[in-house]
């Protein structure tokens, strides 16, 4: 599960957002499926969030940890 350290904490973010927008497209006359996906991603971004926590290195807090180096505009470099 290496990806997580990576990953994680955007994955944590970024999955109640992905459900807000995924909200938008159920009608609004099916109250149980709104209930299910709001759940859905609430459940996930909750366990994304409890597995960073506890792959947190608390021993470490001076360090940067779950730190993503990646190259965002290659043509700019």
């Amino acid at each position: 599960m290496e990806w997580i350290d990576d990953w994680g904490v955007g994955l944590a973010t970024f999955l109640p957002i992905a459900g807000a927008i995924a909200l938008f497209f159920v009608p609004s006359a099916r109250e149980n499926m709104i209930k299910l996906v709001g759940a859905a991603f609430a459940g996930l971004a909750l366990i994304a969030g409890v597995i960073v926590a506890f792959r947190f290195d608390y021993g470490a807090t001076d360090e940067l940890q779950f730190e993503v180096n990646a190259r965002w505009i290659p043509q700019i470099d």
